[in-house]
């Protein structure tokens, strides 16, 4: 997911992910049944490359889509708000982004703006977002990514909108250790303007994921949104995701608020394709 659309708050496991990103030497070559974190996927017959969405989870991954391919990410969420933010639940979709491979190295992404329904209260669609993903670093064997990723939000000016054009710069890395297990983390700032004063808002996150079989991944993801002014919100979450073909992955997640105001919890699933 495009990088200004705001997340919860969690310090120490992502902190420990993005260390271990780091620190880890990568130990395998990327191929059938190899999951990045942040996207997990499988990889389909050579020449096709791997389907690797950024979605589930908050964490993106650092892998670009390849030159001339496009990959569509799209999911529905059902979120619970704590007792102290009225305890109200918000489902949203489509939750839709296109990623089109520019260069080797460079994919552009277009947020469509999701549209959120309180039960009991508003209607309407929030903001949609244009950016770039930019892969600066790989290792020669492949396993080890790092990326940017600079992104404006384009304001729909409804009750889900900050009415503003807001930017946001994502830092991502990614790395595989052994076949299965790979690890990566995110670092986020960006800046809204809800009211017309800028308030910035920094967000540190990782993630885990395990491939079980060449189609079937796992994965736990935790993130820690700091704002500016007013409480944070601590979040972690947990999913799979299933490739169901070459071109076709399925994905399901649970978010558990950790605390501050993020969602009690937060139920989704989705469906990534190439187009």
């Amino acid at each position: 997911m495009i990088a200004c659309i705001p997340r919860p708050r969690f310090c120490l496991l992502p902190a420990l992910a993005l260390a271990l990103c780091t620190a880890i030497p990568a130990a395998a070559q990327e191929g059938p049944g190899h999951a990045p974190a942040g996207g997990a996927s499988s990889q389909p017959p050579q020449g096709l490359g791997p389907i690797a969405p950024n979605r589930p989870g908050f964490t993106n991954g650092s892998a670009t889509v390849a030159p001339g391919d496009a990959l569509a990410e799209n999911g529905v969420a059902l979120a619970r708000a704590p007792a102290s933010q009225g305890g109200q639940e918000t489902l949203d979709l489509p939750e839709t982004n296109l990623r089109v491979g520019v260069t080797p190295n460079l994919e552009a992404d277009i947020g469509l703006p999701d549209y959120y329904d309180v039960h009991g209260g508003d209607r309407g669609f929030g903001d949609g977002a244009v950016g770039v993903k930019y892969k600066f670093y790989q290792s020669r064997d492949g396993n080890t990514k790092a990326s940017f990723a600079p992104s404006l939000s384009l304001p729909t000016r409804t009750s889900f909108s900050s009415g503003h054009t807001d930017p946001a710069l994502l830092l991502g890395m990614q790395t595989a250790s052994g076949a299965r297990w790979s690890l990566a983390s995110n670092l986020v700032r960006n800046s809204v303007a809800p009211s017309g004063a800028r308030v910035a808002t920094t967000t540190i996150s990782g993630s885990v994921s395990y491939t079980l079989t060449p189609a079937l991944s796992v994965y736990v993801d935790a993130f820690d949104v700091v704002p500016q002014t007013g409480p944070p919100a601590s979040s972690a979450d947990g999913g799979v995701t299933y490739l169901l073909n070459k071109n076709v992955q399925l994905d399901a997640e649970l978010y558990v608020g950790l605390g501050g105001i993020a969602p009690v919890r937060t139920l989704a699933a989705g469906l990534s394709f190439r187009l």
